[in-house]
């Protein structure tokens, strides 16, 4: 990641893709960096993005899909993501948003990903983030 004056400030995704599964999909939520995924078209094609899922588009479709696709990453990082937080204010609506759609993806894949005990704790988690993201954006 990079600041607005293009200064690294770390890396993401350093995690290894090896027997990815459901569960690690759901708890990691940026273990494919969605702008670095190449696929063949017929992938794409028979795996379409599910827009419903608002800002989550991506992983929705990495859930959906591990169970029939094989996942490998490059290991040296290519993409330089900028990450701007000028106005933490701002985000706060996008970033609730993407909570919704996360309880969403938990709803729907959960279950079989996590166990009921997993989904509850997650979903703990995600209200908690809300609550202190909140807290520290006011």
């Amino acid at each position: 990641t990079i600041d607005s004056h293009n200064i690294p400030q770390g890396k993401r995704s350093l995690e290894h893709l090896n027997n990815i599964t459901l569960k690690t999909l759901l708890l990691n939520k940026g273990i494919i960096i969605h702008p670095t995924v190449m696929a063949k078209t017929v992938w794409f094609r028979t795996h379409p993005y599910d827009t419903s899922y608002v800002r989550t588009q991506d992983r929705e479709l990495w859930c959906r899909s591990c169970q029939d696709s094989l996942f490998a990453k490059i290991p040296e990082p290519l993409l330089f993501y900028r990450e701007n937080m000028v106005n933490p204010t701002s985000y706060l609506k996008t970033h609730l948003v993407a909570i919704e759609m996360n309880l969403r993806l938990l709803n729907t894949y959960g279950e079989s990903g996590l166990g009921w005990r997993g989904v509850k704790l997650q979903v703990f988690k995600l209200y908690l983030n809300v609550f202190l993201y909140r807290v520290f954006t006011f």
